[in-house]
């Protein structure tokens, strides 16, 4: 995430203001050899495999994998970002 932010010092609860746009930088499309996909970067690979790698990450080693595909099948069905990724990704395999 991206945004030019002006913090407040004083007293009082802490706070911050944005000015302009927030934004969102994106990484590859594709991961470097030998590193494995991270965040849109998952969203063009397939749901099962999608699983697969986020189950391997140490944190999620105990989490339950049916219920990691079906969350990744979930992202996949109605997140925005995920259909711009896979529509791009095919976008660029076409070519």
């Amino acid at each position: 995430m991206g945004a030019q932010v002006e913090e407040f010092r004083g007293y009082g609860p802490y706070s911050y203001k944005i000015h302009g746009q927030i934004y969102h930088a994106a990484g590859l499309l594709h991961p470097p050899t030998g590193k494995a996909p991270s965040y849109g970067q998952s969203y063009i690979m397939d749901t099962k495999q999608t699983a697969e790698e986020r189950h391997s990450v140490a944190p999620n080693k105990n989490c339950d994998r049916s219920i990691m595909k079906s969350l990744s099948k979930l992202l996949a069905e109605i997140n925005a970002f995920a259909k711009s990724y896979k529509c791009f990704h095919s976008d660029v395999v076409q070519c």
